[in-house]
């Protein structure tokens, strides 16, 4: 029973994921290219509201890769909620750069707690604003919502993030 409710929930998150990618490059040339391969290694963090109970702390991290010529990068993430309904997500990340330094991004994800009794099913939507402190430093306000069969949660905070070029 528990693997039929995972794979239907993969098959909604993946067309979810297609659709994101499938349509967003569209916009690559709207505001500026990235010919470079960038990396960005993140970590976001601060208080998240699970909606119908109390306040918890929320971890982020992911590792991003753009493609090239386009406003788009992918890449995998991971978040560790802090609160009595606490678990795990890892997820594949997919971000576009809407405007210079706003960023949106759209993770699928499989959400697991302690015990790794159970997997679910996620989805998380994020977005930041970036201020470029250096040229491979930023950090900036960070909003995200996630929602998986067991609880939804609103997190708010503060997004770092280093990025390298290969």
């Amino acid at each position: 029973m528990m693997i039929v409710k995972i794979v239907t929930q993969m098959k909604m998150i993946k067309l979810l994921v297609l659709l994101f990618i499938l349509l967003i490059p569209n916009l690559s040339y709207a505001q500026h290219q990235h010919d470079d391969l960038n990396v960005e290694l993140g970590v976001s963090s601060g208080p998240s509201l699970v909606i119908g109970d109390d306040f918890g702390l929320s971890l982020h991290s992911h590792l991003m890769m753009s493609i090239p010529e386009t406003l788009v990068s992918l890449g995998f993430g991971f978040e560790r909620l802090f609160h009595s309904h606490a678990h795990n997500t890892f997820g594949i990340v997919s971000q576009i750069n809407v405007v210079d330094n706003l960023n949106i991004a759209i993770s699928p994800g499989l959400t697991f707690d302690d015990s790794l009794s159970e997997m679910l099913g996620s989805i998380h939507f994020e977005t930041v604003y970036n201020f470029m402190i250096t040229d491979t430093f930023h950090l900036g306000p960070v909003a995200e919502v996630a929602v998986d069969a067991e609880d939804t949660h609103i997190s708010l905070g503060l997004h770092t993030a280093w990025d390298f070029v290969l």
